[in-house]
């Protein structure tokens, strides 16, 4: 237990000192702290002074002393404390962008840049009050098969593009040709209305290939979470509403609506 408090202390420091550093930038961090250490070297040099005095073991005079002590030691303290923190700081500096840059990239999805399957599932459980909008790309097999997977990926991407640019959303690929669009705050009817939105939208895109121009369709289930429902449940019902708008003809969005069951549009 002891070890235990001491590693996690030791962690939070040094999270605390990155934090610090990207706050005040490394000049500013390293400005700030070797002021610090020049303050103590001076008061240890001053201290050891009168104490040497009193012992009569100082061989000079104690007022010049003081003051070549102080100098050397304002000088030499502050210059190597500052070019030691200023390489600190530049590295935990760097250390810190590289780590945010891993965090983005081990949340997004290298194809469609959006969240990934994992990132959009955290930010699922970080949002326990919005609704689910779940699309899956039409007659995508057919599209790899007859115009192959470039014309695929293509379709991903243009999809992803427009998912991810939809106001107050947070969108994700979860897997092959299914996207998922989370929706804060929202209730049923308006997350209803975005889905509408976004799949009309889709079928605006199309994608080039070198003997056809492919034209894009989604099917979508529409959810809102309910009270003392889980994430999964929430996954599990809008995933039966896609699956139902794919079996009832494809490119349409069906959502369970307070005086409406079942709602489809077209």
């Amino acid at each position: 237990m002891v070890m235990r408090a001491w590693v996690r202390s030791k962690v939070e420091a040094q999270a605390d000192a990155c934090d610090l550093v990207l706050e005040q930038g490394p000049v500013r961090f390293a400005t700030r702290l070797s002021g610090v250490i020049v303050l103590v070297a001076v008061v240890s040099t001053v201290l050891a002074h009168v104490v040497l005095d009193q012992l009569g073991l100082l061989p000079y005079r104690l007022g010049p002393a003081l003051a070549v002590g102080v100098g050397v030691s304002t000088l030499v303290s502050g210059s190597v404390g500052f070019i030691t923190l200023l390489s600190v700081a530049r590295a935990i500096q760097a250390l810190a962008t590289n780590r945010d840059k891993f965090r983005r990239l081990s949340a997004t999805d290298d194809l469609s840049g959006l969240l990934n399957r994992r990132a959009f599932f955290a930010a699922m459980h970080q949002a326990p009050e919005a609704s689910l909008i779940l699309f899956d790309i039409d007659n995508f097999k057919t599209i790899n098969d007859r115009h192959g997977h470039a014309a695929g990926d293509a379709a991903i991407r243009s999809i992803g593009r427009l998912l991810g640019s939809a106001p107050d959303a947070i969108a994700g690929r979860l897997g092959g040709e299914e996207f998922g669009v989370l929706l804060p705050g929202q209730d049923l009817a308006n997350a209803w209305r975005t889905a509408e939105r976004l799949r009309v939208g889709v079928a605006r895109l199309s994608v080039k290939t070198p003997g056809a121009v492919v034209t894009l369709t989604v099917s979508g289930g529409v959810a809102a979470a309910e009270a003392g429902q889980g994430v999964d449940e929430l996954y599990r019902r809008c995933d039966g509403f896609l699956y139902a708008a794919k079996a009832h003809g494809r490119n349409r969005v069906l959502a369970a609506l307070p005086d409406e069951p079942l709602r489809a549009c077209a």
